[in-house]
């Protein structure tokens, strides 16, 4: 995803290579895969992706990929080097370093507003899987509505567990831990999905789907049971 336009500004920067360590979420913004562990390193003109034995290699367009063999860090390491990009919002201190010693005479410089800008307009295909994603989570809840009854659920963990299915048997993955809420949990921000069992009044839910990377996420209240007067105030825009 746009590895040449961000290599185009590395070379307006002057800055000789870019240094990502997992879990950077921008590795697997350029590479689409997902891993275990991985080091991206890019340098204007090249892109060179390190996993682990435990990892498949892939094979991507731009980008080479090889198994981090023991002294890793003594094989990238650059003496004349003088700028070395980082995200520094997911950088972690050892890694800082560990870069320090690897590039000992070279800046640390921040990109992380640059590879922000890079990801924050979408292309076309990455649109696609968006929609792809928000469409299996509406499939998801409707399927949800329309089954309610039949279902005869009885925990707020019984509706997350027909909501991940539905997501799965879909292709996709949950983006993140459904949270249902019933009662007077409906009330707690982020509440944490429990065995409580469902009761009249408000069922809070926010789920989402992951489609190839891509996540989607729905927030959505249903009432249990027959509203009282003042409740349904809540319901008129």
């Amino acid at each position: 995803m746009k590895l040449k336009e961000f290599q185009s500004h590395l070379r307006k920067e002057g800055i000789d290579r870019v240094f990502l360590v997992h879990p950077d979420v921008n590795i697997i913004y350029f590479t689409q895969q997902k891993s275990s562990f991985a080091l991206l390193q890019i340098t204007p003109s090249s892109a060179s992706l390190y996993l682990t034995r435990l990892d498949k290699l892939p094979t991507l367009k731009d980008i080479s990929s090889s198994v981090l063999q023991k002294g890793w860090d003594k094989k990238l390491a650059d003496p004349k080097a003088t700028k070395i990009g980082v995200n520094k919002s997911s950088l972690s201190l050892l890694y800082a370093e560990k870069l320090r010693k690897m590039y000992p005479g070279a800046e640390l410089v921040d990109i992380s507003s640059a590879l922000n800008r890079l990801r924050a307009q979408k292309t076309p295909q990455e649109i696609k899987k968006i929609t792809a994603a928000c469409a299996i989570t509406s499939r998801a809840f409707n399927e949800l509505v329309d089954k309610f009854s039949a279902q005869r659920f009885k925990t707020e963990k019984d509706i997350a567990f027909f909501l991940d299915k539905y997501i799965s048997g879909s292709g996709a993955d949950p983006a993140f831990p459904a949270i249902v809420a019933s009662g007077k949990n409906s009330a707690t921000p982020h509440h944490i999905t429990s065995s409580a069992k469902l009761s009249k009044g408000f069922l809070q839910l926010d789920f989402g789907a992951c489609w190839k990377n891509y996540c989607s996420d729905m927030s959505r209240i249903l009432y249990l049971g027959k509203p009282a007067a003042s409740e349904k105030e809540h319901f008129e825009l």
